[in-house]
């Protein structure tokens, strides 16, 4: 039973068989308050077409009862099933496996960050990543955490760090053995 403050909208895709319910789901411990949800959202209120379907607001009159929403988010099953879907636009690309690359310590606006998500919705944890240098060592390997995510088998993307000379071995799918 979906918590009394969850807001949803049912949509049907062509070709599916029934309806599912949708929302637009925010971490209410991880927004950092950059408003580019805000800016990016297409949607726009019915009532008022002026306002866009997200809008900022103070953070702690909505916490505790978004965090209930989070939590039962969280424990959705997938859905649509794969087969359903088309899966080469756009659109639908949001539909599939949950992405194994969430809440990056990145730069707000980072515009690497949405198509690491996307990678790892396509690939899964079939995905290598093989990283040198630059921002990604910094928002990718920064440990104790990391935004690198497993799946419900608890497997994820494998991430390898070599210098730069050895890193095309990696990209080209082999390595020497000794590497």
């Amino acid at each position: 039973m979906p918590p009394r403050n969850l807001q949803e909208q049912t949509f049907q895709l062509p070709r599916m068989a029934r309806c599912y319910a949708w929302t637009v789901q925010v971490s209410p411990q991880d927004c950092v308050g950059c408003g580019l949800c805000v800016e990016n959202c297409p949607g726009r209120d019915r009532q008022n077409p002026e306002n866009k379907a997200i809008l900022m607001g103070d953070k702690m009159p909505v916490r505790e009862q978004e965090i209930e929403n989070w939590k039962f988010f969280l424990d959705l099953p997938l859905i649509p099933p794969r087969d359903e879907i088309k899966t080469n636009t756009v659109k639908n690309s949001q539909l599939l496996e949950p992405p194994l690359f969430e809440f990056s310590g990145a730069c707000g606006g980072c515009g690497e960050t949405p198509y690491l998500k996307l990678a790892t919705q396509l690939f899964g944890d079939r995905m290598i990543v093989a990283n040198a240098t630059g921002c990604s060592s910094i928002y990718g390997a920064n440990q104790p955490t990391t935004p690198w995510a497993q799946n419900v088998n608890g497997l994820g993307p494998r991430l390898v760090k070599l210098p730069v000379r050895r890193q095309r071995r990696i990209w080209f799918g082999y390595a020497p053995d000794g590497e």
